[in-house]
């Protein structure tokens, strides 16, 4: 055999490999909710934290158990807040630089969009 033909099953694997990997679907982005009451249904009346401190991005859109963590990635899409009882005008601290795909306004947030210091 010569060089050519033992390379041509492997560029048909590679191209193989390639193809499959293309349609490979991407991870969809997460959907968090900022969450300042836990568990308990809801965000809270006056949700106040802050963000890259605060275990207060939930998983779950209602506000109860879901994951919780202090960020979130550039491909994600925060919500404020979690359930509809954030009632009150609140305010979220950004601590340090922190990823933010795509920012959504919800229920009573108005201070969000007004200061973007810190964010990536």
């Amino acid at each position: 055999m010569n060089t050519s033909q033992t390379a041509a099953p492997a560029r048909r694997l590679v191209l193989a490999i390639t193809a499959f990997v293309a349609l490979m679907p991407i991870a969809p982005a997460a959907s968090l909710y900022w969450d300042s009451n836990g568990a308990t249904t809801g965000a809270g009346a006056t949700p106040n934290g802050t963000w890259g401190v605060d275990s207060f991005w939930n998983t779950t859109a209602a506000g109860t158990a879901g994951t919780f963590s202090t960020g979130m990635t550039a491909a994600d899409e925060g919500f404020f807040s979690a359930g509809t009882d954030a009632i009150n005008p609140f305010t979220v601290t950004i601590s340090g630089a922190q990823a933010s795909g795509k920012e959504s306004r919800k229920n009573n947030c108005r201070i969000f969009c007004e200061s973007m210091a810190g964010l990536e």
